[in-house]
């Protein structure tokens, strides 16, 4: 997805149904050499439309973009240039988000080997931080009782269950 999706998606999705919402944006337009200046534009404007629609405790967490030069298929200079999209665009979004309380940034971690993408241990680790990131921010909110779980599933990335 790209993050010119972001805010129509959020303008259409029935954000009341949902206590967070994870935005996982950017590797493309990074590697299609979206102008940080644009990435700017939508960024605001997908926030802006969030806290309008969100006046309570719901949460974005707004995943960073990593891309990595070593991709498969990914050649060595189109790399090099994405990459450094990528931390103009994590930049950007930190500093967007800052000052939104019902908005965090998250980066997952990287992976030694790319083709583990796509391997359900992948899923894992990414979903176990994604579920303890939520928490954290709920209970920066004033909200208790949720806590991260293990999941049966690797598809279900991520987790969260009421306490108690």
């Amino acid at each position: 997805m790209t993050i010119a999706c972001l805010e129509p998606i959020l303008s259409r999705a029935s954000l009341s149904s949902y206590d967070g919402v994870i935005s996982c944006v950017g590797d493309i337009d990074a590697l299609r050499a979206v102008r940080p200046a644009d990435w700017r534009r939508r960024v605001a404007a997908s926030v802006a439309l969030w806290c309008r629609r969100v006046r309570d405790r719901r949460v974005l967490i707004m995943v960073g973009v990593d891309v990595s030069g070593t991709e498969p298929g990914v050649g060595a200079v189109h790399g090099w240039l994405a990459e450094g999209l990528a931390r103009q665009f994590n930049a950007i979004t930190d500093d967007l988000t800052a000052a939104v309380p019902t908005v965090r940034t998250t980066l997952l971690p990287r992976l030694v080997d790319s083709d583990q993408r796509a391997h359900a241990t992948a899923h894992e680790v990414w979903g176990a931080q994604l579920a303890a990131d939520l928490v954290d921010h709920w209970r920066a909110l004033g909200l208790a009782g949720f806590e991260p779980t293990a999941t049966a599933e690797p598809w279900q990335h991520v987790a969260v269950a009421a306490a108690g």
